[in-house]
């Protein structure tokens, strides 16, 4: 337990080091001089402005307290020593080091394209749309998950027959009647009512934001099928209404109407709204709450024409007067319209929304996808046309094909952040994957595929070269990798230790490890006392051992066990037994239990292979020392702590 506590300790600092934190600093850590040297390494310099940047990553400060660099300074010496030892030794070439390294900048690569660019981008899109109000039309075609090319392609081709009719001015109900999917009845397709950011999901919502009134889209795919959106009107957002309201439903035997009007005059009498409530509405969800419904707005899954209501009513008066539907009368009260006093508040709702559909956490395609739209993405469609039909016209292992292919490879494919991939690589590609006919029967797939993964294998560099602190943040990673290796091989790991030492240090604490008192004793479980008392009997008669019980017995637990800690109230009855007794039976819960007091071991001192461990844990300062300074003779250290001040 001793080794544990202490590896950990050192761990815990090499991750603080390779972790990078938010921590900022008071204005007093910029006037350091920091290429003061603070230190030299076999004559290489280390200086104050590397000394603050892993001290920064280490502790959580406002100001720079020059005292504290001062007592940091031999941490961050004796850590850049493993580090140069490491260098000498191959370990930043190690393979298990760098596959565990790429997959930490990958994540994290992902993770810092999301807080610094992705994430305000989704927000800021959010809060563009959120602003309007948008009624629209669309077709919609069931469509599978995992339905086939063939049938995917024909549901796409049809959809753009409908968009093909709408644009010609077909009406709208009559290309809905002969495109869209039915269900119980029921179209699919038709008139949307009102809405706005939030309320589709988010594909449909992504193309319906992105038309202009009057255009009609292309096919898009959500989870419900393909859709071809029209959009009709655009206006600014109604701003949601907080209502209250009494609701009489229309049912037989009872006219809604009358009743309604009849407590719309006692309201304007001076009734009380609330009383009003509790006698007469007919929502029994919002009758102890004061008829109080919620935020309001369009596409909240209210009817539209009584959100069209609400969203009329004068904000002044204090209800409405009695609001007809076809189910029945509201009288509404309006509580409260959503206002956002300042710009924080506002973005803080935005957040929250975005938050609720989780879509701050996009996943990697969504990532990907990005990337390629803000930096550098061109697809050259013109060599992949050819690449295609080259594939199409000739047998998949004719020789025409290859000298054909042979005029191409060296053609790029597509341009990403600067570096071009040719079609040569998306081929053999496609031949490593035995994926030419998915291909030909799915383009667009095989090459989200191949894109895909292009960027995964790039996107640490990428954003290195866009994102300087991203580079150093992953170099500390990579620096706390190699020096978690070094601790290990020379520190940490039992196979490099000296047995010799150890076992002199251990002579030399031989009282430290000692064996107290041992009680051993077996534990006995059953569900009913008579067997528990039966057992007892027939141990203390000596018919059978406490070993042997399960044999004997249905339902009966036995466990052998030995403690030294009888503080415990489980445990202090041992101490009343002596060698060979059984205790009383003890009921916990329905669980009877009874201790059979095997046998006491007395203390004495412990042999050198069972304190093995805690010897190698009480050894670990001292051996770390002794390398730290095999390490210092190895790599001269020469450190300058008067460096460490203010400029004047």
């Amino acid at each position: 337990m001793r080794f544990i506590k202490y590896h950990f300790k050192i761990i815990f600092f090499i991750l603080s080091v390779i972790l990078w934190t938010d921590t900022h600093y008071g204005q007093s850590s910029d006037t350091l001089n920091h290429d003061s040297v603070v230190a030299t390494i076999d004559e290489n310099n280390l200086t104050l402005g590397e000394l603050l940047s892993i001290y920064r990553n280490n502790h959580e400060a406002d100001e720079t307290d020059l005292d504290e660099l001062r007592k940091f300074l031999p941490n961050f010496v004796e850590y850049r020593l493993k580090l140069q030892y490491a260098k000498e030794k191959g370990l930043f070439e190690d393979p298990e080091i760098l596959r565990e390294f790429e997959e930490f900048g990958r994540e994290s690569a992902y993770r810092y394209w999301l807080e610094n660019e992705i994430k305000e981008s989704i927000i800021e899109t959010y809060s563009e749309r959120y602003q309007i109000e948008v009624k629209a039309f669309h077709i919609l075609r069931e469509l599978p998950e995992t339905a086939s090319p063939e049938d995917t392609l024909l549901i796409y081709n049809q959809l753009l027959e409908a968009r093909e009719k709408l644009l010609e001015g077909t009406p709208t109900e009559q290309v809905n009647e002969t495109y869209s999917s039915e269900r119980n009845g029921q179209l699919l397709g038709g008139n949307l009512p009102w809405i706005t950011a939030g309320r589709t999901v988010e594909p449909f919502e992504d193309v319906l934001f992105a038309l202009d009134t009057g255009e009609v889209s292309l096919p898009v795919r959500t989870e419900f099928g393909y859709h071809i959106i029209y959009l009709q009107e655009k206006r600014p957002r109604t701003a949601d209404r907080r209502l209250s309201h009494i609701f009489f439903q229309k049912r037989e035997g009872y006219d809604p109407g009358e009743v309604a009007h009849q407590v719309y005059d006692s309201l304007s009498a001076g009734a009380d709204w609330n009383e009003m409530v509790q006698n007469h509405t007919n929502d029994h969800s919002t009758r102890n709450r004061g008829g109080q419904i919620g935020w309001v707005g369009y596409a909240m899954q209210y009817p539209e024409d009584f959100v069209d209501a609400a969203m009329k009513l004068p904000r002044d008066e204090p209800f409405s007067e009695p609001i007809k539907m076809s189910y029945g009368y509201h009288i509404v009260r309006v509580d409260s319209v959503r206002t956002f006093p300042t710009e924080e508040t506002y973005r803080e709702q935005i957040i929250a929304e975005l938050e609720q559909l989780q879509r701050l956490t996009p996943g990697r395609d969504y990532v990907h996808t990005q990337l390629k739209e803000k930096h550098g993405f061109q697809l050259h469609r013109d060599h992949l046309d050819k690449l295609y039909k080259i594939l199409e016209n000739s047998g998949v292992d004719s020789a025409e094909r290859f000298n054909s292919l042979d005029e191409l490879t060296g053609l790029p494919l597509f341009t990403f952040n600067n570096r071009s991939h040719s079609i040569g690589s998306f081929f053999d590609y496609l031949l490593e994957q035995g994926i030419i006919s998915s291909f030909l029967s799915d383009q667009e797939t095989v090459l989200d595929d191949f894109t895909d993964k292009i960027i995964k294998t790039e996107i640490i560099e990428v954003t290195k070269e866009l994102f300087p602190q991203f580079e150093q943040e992953v170099q500390n990673y990579l620096d706390g990798l190699v020096v978690f290796r070094v601790n290990e091989q020379n520190i940490w790991s039992h196979e490099t230790a000296d047995r010799d030492e150890l076992y002199n240090y251990f002579q030399q604490n031989r009282d430290e490890y000692q064996l107290g008192q041992y009680y051993h004793y077996y534990r006995i479980r059953t569900v009913s006392d008579s067997t528990a008392a039966e057992l007892q009997e027939l141990i203390r008669a000596g018919e059978i051992q406490p070993g042997q019980i399960e044999g004997y017995f249905e339902n009966v637990t036995i466990t052998a066990d030995s403690t030294s800690n009888l503080n415990s109230s489980q445990f202090e009855l041992l101490s009343e037994l002596n060698e060979g007794e059984f205790s009383d039976v003890i009921k916990h819960g329905s669980v009877h239990s009874a201790y059979f007091l095997k046998h006491i071991s007395e203390p004495r001192f412990m042999t050198f292979e069972e304190a093995f461990n805690g010897v190698f844990s009480d050894y670990l300062p001292l051996r770390e020392k002794k390398f730290i300074n095999y390490l210092k003779e190895k790599y001269p250290v020469k450190t300058y702590p008067e460096n460490i001040t203010f400029i004047e």
